[in-house]
């Protein structure tokens, strides 16, 4: 015999009171995400393209690298934010 649902489910439903609590982990994640993580790029970009100006290279070579290193640069901080918006507005008890 297969068990039966019943319409008293111990699970809290997904109620409009807790959205606010979603939008304001996502402004902070976007926000702080987006700010650091162009500090964090250019940052990185900026001197990996003065040691590679100092090094004779060509203005397309670094840009490229540049560009790429900035994103790298930039994927823990997001990665950061996101755990750290993630635990203090949605977790939280």
């Amino acid at each position: 015999m297969e068990p039966q649902v019943s319409d008293t489910d111990p699970s809290p439903p997904e109620s409009a009171d807790r959205e606010p609590r979603f939008v304001v982990a996502w402004l902070v994640f976007v926000v702080v995400a987006t700010v650091g993580g162009a500090l964090a790029g250019a940052v990185a970009g900026g001197s990996l393209g003065v040691g590679m100006g100092a090094a004779g290279m060509s203005m397309d070579d670094i840009q490229l690298a540049g560009q790429i290193a900035g994103v790298i640069a930039g994927l823990p901080v997001s990665y950061v934010t996101y755990r750290w918006s993630v635990q203090k507005f949605i977790l939280r008890s």
